[in-house]
């Protein structure tokens, strides 16, 4: 069994672009925060817990077809600021949801359910978690943030280990996201 999560890995480009106020805000913030390194960075579309590995063989199979059909797209990137409310313990890169995005996370969440993982009832809320408050730290005020659009053409299967240091995300497997996608528009 292995702990597994399907997610849309940050391009570079959006990590150059976000060097800036991320900075600023590690400073203002410190340690008072646990960050995340830069590369687990990632947009979740569905966590899927502990899964055996016939469920891992058909989500493989499920995903390589939900990505066949489904073009590549963009999201737009809104603010940094406490996720999911002003008072959480996270601090994330909060994004538009885009159709496309909610589209993808929908099927994504459809196949999971189809080999028995439970339905997620939370709303989709796409963002990227960048640090986990430690202990209470003076509130800031979201950091709006330039018109940036993230470019996201392939989805990614993770598995994740936790040590004490934090977690670790090996990529299971890579599906590109197709132009066959657009044959419907």
């Amino acid at each position: 069994m292995s702990r597994t999560f399907f997610a849309i890995p940050i391009d570079k480009m959006l990590l150059d672009v976000m060097r800036a106020p991320f900075e600023r805000l590690r400073a203002e913030l410190g340690n008072s925060v646990e960050w995340i390194p830069e590369q687990n960075w990632h947009i979740t579309l569905r966590f899927l817990g502990e899964i055996n590995h016939k469920q891992l063989a058909t989500l493989v199979e499920a995903a390589r077809e939900i990505a066949h059909d489904t073009a590549p797209g963009f999201i737009r990137v809104k603010m940094l600021a406490p996720f999911p409310r002003s008072d959480a313990k996270h601090i994330a890169l909060h994004l538009h949801s885009s159709p496309l995005l909610k589209s993808l996370a929908d099927k994504l969440s459809g196949a999971a359910f189809a080999v028995g993982v439970s339905k997620d009832t939370r709303r989709f809320r796409p963002h990227v978690t960048l640090g986990k408050i430690r202990y209470a730290t003076h509130p800031f005020l979201p950091i709006l943030l330039e018109q940036i659009d993230l470019a996201f053409t392939e989805l990614v299967l993770y598995e994740s280990k936790f040590q004490v240091d934090g977690g670790i995300y090996r990529k299971l497997q890579v599906f590109k996201l197709s132009q066959r996608g657009n044959d419907d528009e």
